[in-house]
């Protein structure tokens, strides 16, 4: 763990930009990170230049054979293969005497992060315990269950005695449920959830109406069985060039109902066949005070049998301010059977995607890195 933070400190002093350094931590390796390297040179170098340069090694590249060097001198990062480690010295190694800012360093660092990330560490789980063993070895539980046992004593509810030889005793279950003080905001939220997936229920009825055909309450709750809302930060970057904050990707579920700041960020790749400007480029999408944007997503384009189009988008982070989104997805459950609907494919006259279980596109989607819509490679005939 010391040793975590002494490469996230030397992270800090090596870029400039906090998205930036969690790119280059993201890699798994089985050599030393922060290992110092040298990076031979090709054949274009001069006579008289050097034949190496010293770099810090940040691991192994996820899509090509090579290692990932960072240049101090250069602040680049790059990928090399000719590349030679100095074992002797390493970065890793702990001065006792050095103050290590242990505060500082237990802080998150926040930058570039997988799909995966976003769709679930943002979630927020309270576990409460599920029986008296996991009860009693926390200390917050096991001080409320003392004080309740007084209570009950304290108020003459019943006296302790001894348990009677010839009795059978009852046996009782300890009933753990964590309290929360009412918060005017916890009201405003439910309400504000309750209201988008109605919002989702209509607009998706509009969407299928406008196909010509007609889904009962339970098929379209079918379609979005699951919901996941994200809290997304995405905090500024004193050189936001150098980092992505969501890279480009379209949604895997339904609809996504997206509520965002009023700083602005996100983007939305304009579809070479659509039929406005601007195609194959990227337009940014203004927050409008008071306004929702609505993702088409995956799922929604093979049911549609390809009429809708699942917006391929991406965030860019500011050098100004912090942004903050927080997205409604709308997944179906991962045991449904997802295909072209038949009224569709009969009017098209051929079906665009196969048939398959969300769970076996949700493995695809998360297990693969993510280049824009190619998930729906996957289902693609």
């Amino acid at each position: 763990m010391r040793e975590r933070r002494v490469v996230n400190k030397i992270l800090r002093k090596a870029f400039k930009c906090e998205d930036f350094m969690e790119n280059a931590l993201v890699a798994k390796t089985e050599g030393v990170e922060g290992q110092r390297s040298l990076k031979v040179l090709d054949e274009r170098r001069a006579k008289l230049d050097l034949k190496s340069v010293m770099t810090i090694h940040f691991g192994y590249n996820e899509h090509s054979k090579g290692y990932r060097l960072y240049d101090m001198d250069s602040k680049k990062l790059f990928i090399c293969r000719d590349v030679k480690f100095d074992e002797s010295d390493n970065l890793l190694h702990i001065d006792e005497n050095e103050s290590t800012d242990i505060e500082n360093e237990d802080l998150a660092i926040k930058g570039s992060r997988t799909l995966h990330d976003i769709y679930n560490r943002c979630n927020v789980v309270v576990s409460d315990p599920v029986s008296y063993t996991d009860a009693n070895v926390v200390a917050n539980w096991k001080a409320a269950m003392y004080a309740e046992i007084n209570m009950i004593l304290n108020n003459g509810t019943l006296t302790l005695v001894e348990k009677p030889s010839n009795q059978h005793v009852i046996g009782v279950k300890w009933i753990y449920k964590t309290k929360y003080p009412h918060s005017p905001f916890r009201e405003v939220a439910l309400e504000y959830l309750k209201t988008s997936l109605e919002t989702v229920k209509k607009l998706l009825n509009v969407l299928m109406r406008n196909l010509g055909v007609e889904l009962d309450d339970s098929k379209i709750g079918s379609l979005i069985g699951r919901k996941t809302v994200n809290m997304n930060y995405y905090p500024t970057c004193p050189n936001p060039e150098l980092t992505v904050g969501v890279g480009r990707h379209s949604d895997m579920g339904t609809l996504t109902v997206l509520l965002q700041d009023g700083v602005g960020g996100l983007y939305v790749n304009v579809p070479g066949d659509a039929d406005i400007g601007k195609k194959g480029e990227w337009v940014e999408i203004p927050p409008i005070p008071g306004a929702l944007v609505i993702n088409v997503g995956d799922m929604l384009q093979i049911l549609s049998n390809g009429r809708y189009k699942s917006a391929e988008h991406r965030v860019r982070t500011t050098s100004s301010k912090s942004r903050v989104s927080i997205p409604i997805f709308t997944i179906p459950k991962p045991t449904e059977k997802i295909a072209p609907l038949p009224q569709v494919v009969e009017k098209d006259g051929i079906a665009h995607y196969r048939e398959f279980l969300l769970a076996d596109y949700m493995n695809n989607f998360f297990g693969n890195p993510h280049d824009g819509k190619k998930s729906l490679d996957f289902a693609r005939i």
